[in-house]
């Protein structure tokens, strides 16, 4: 058995003596092509960038944006922990020197987080949390009628927060003035 893999072996990807091309060579050419087509691509970026370096700086530019926006989306648990700091701050303070509008956000979070009732949509460079009418584990249970189905008209109700580049925007805005009273 040993014997019959090795000249296997050997067949395809060392050729034969039929003359047949083998593996090796078909990959080899394929390779090839493709490292061709990219320089072929290469050589014309730097050409086109060359002749309009304004438009090829903004394209640039656009791209790390967008690469650091997708890395540096917030994950749940980015989330999860912000909402814990923000009570904790909220918790160090007397009753008296809170903002109201803090206050009340973080209840939300913190009631919502608690029944398990935000979802997070992944948006690649972004993240929405939305509120959920029913918790997770609810779902087993549910029934679903077409008139029951949420719409569009009741995202702005159900948002939640909004998560983009490491921040979170809404829960920013509320926390912003959160140890002075209105």
């Amino acid at each position: 058995i040993c014997g019959m893999a090795a000249s296997t072996f050997r067949l395809l990807f060392q050729g034969n003596a039929m003359g047949h091309r083998t593996v090796s060579g078909r990959l080899k050419e394929r390779l090839t092509a493709v490292v061709t087509d990219y320089q072929f691509v290469l050589k014309e970026l730097l050409e086109d960038m060359a002749a309009k370096p304004v438009k090829a700086a903004v394209g640039l530019a656009v791209a790390i944006e967008a690469y650091i926006a997708y890395h540096s989306n917030p994950t749940f648990q980015d989330f999860a922990s912000m909402s814990i700091e923000n009570g904790n701050r909220l918790a160090l303070l007397f009753a008296q020197q809170r903002n109201p509008v803090s206050a009340a956000h973080v209840d939300r979070l913190k009631s919502l987080l608690g029944s398990n009732r935000i979802k997070r949509v992944n948006l690649i460079v972004g993240s929405i949390y939305l509120e959920m009418e029913d918790s997770q584990n609810a779902k087993y249970f549910g029934a679903h009628y077409w008139n029951l189905e949420r719409t569009v008209t009741s995202l702005p109700a159900r948002l939640v927060d909004i998560g983009f580049m490491g921040r979170f925007i809404l829960t920013e805005r509320a926390m912003q003035n959160y140890d002075e009273p209105e």
